[in-house]
């Protein structure tokens, strides 16, 4: 729910902002977690890696942000902060999800037992 209206905000805040330009690209979040109870280690460890690629292209995604935010203008305009900060959050959001979805199928895994 809270990635929705995060979504959302971030869509209204985007046709808004009217004068900013965002060249900073949002990653895909379409990883594919494997269900731990069923899975085997190499597909673990498939997607620990891809987990770990995408948390790589949110540190960029979020260095990108602030650069971008940098490059505005003093005094800054409250809806470049705003838009900067939103999709800050949005991405930390986002991360901590897949990461937490996959903490829980790591758990499931090692109760499993399947090695």
């Amino acid at each position: 729910m809270k990635r929705l209206i995060s979504a959302a905000a971030a869509t209204l805040l985007m046709l808004s902002a009217g004068a900013l330009h965002a060249e900073c690209v949002f990653p895909s979040s379409e990883i594919d977690v494997p269900d731990g109870s069923k899975a085997s280690k190499e597909t673990m460890v498939a997607a620990i890696k891809k987990v770990r690629a995408y948390q790589g292209e949110m540190a960029a995604f979020r260095t990108c942000l602030d650069e971008e935010l940098a490059a505005v203008a003093d005094p800054k305009p409250l809806e470049a902060v705003q838009f900067h900060d939103l999709r800050f959050n949005a991405s930390i959001t986002s991360e901590e999800e897949i990461a937490n979805k996959l903490n829980n199928e790591i758990r499931a895994f090692k109760a499993a037992g399947t090695q």
